[in-house]
């Protein structure tokens, strides 16, 4: 899945969002408990979307990172789950807001 991720988002980090996205998926770490949860009930990464946080700083560039995972065993059912990660893109060095957390999926 790493690979994927790598494969798929890359990317020159010219703009905000590119590179929110990009300290995010080099913060694999941080994505641990993430990986593990959906591996752990046969989850398998949709797609990747980054979009500005609902909830920011007042003086911050403030990006959330969204991990979309679906179950295809079971295409019909719930529409799988969403994983985020909140990025501050305003400095030089991109900072974590919080760690990745899983929100219901609207998709």
């Amino acid at each position: 899945m790493l690979n994927r991720i790598y494969d798929e988002i890359e990317n020159p980090g010219v703009n905000a969002q590119d590179r929110a996205l990009n300290h995010a998926v080099t913060s694999a770490r941080e994505w641990d408990g993430v990986f593990r949860d959906a591996f752990g009930r046969g989850l398998v990464l949709n797609r990747v979307d980054v979009g500005r946080a609902v909830l920011a700083r007042p003086v911050g560039d403030t990006w959330e990172v969204s991990l979309h995972f679906f179950d295809p065993r079971d295409r019909l059912g719930p529409a799988g789950r969403v994983y985020r990660y909140t990025v501050d893109v305003s400095d030089t060095v991109p900072v974590a807001i919080d760690v990745p957390r899983w929100i219901p999926a609207e998709d």
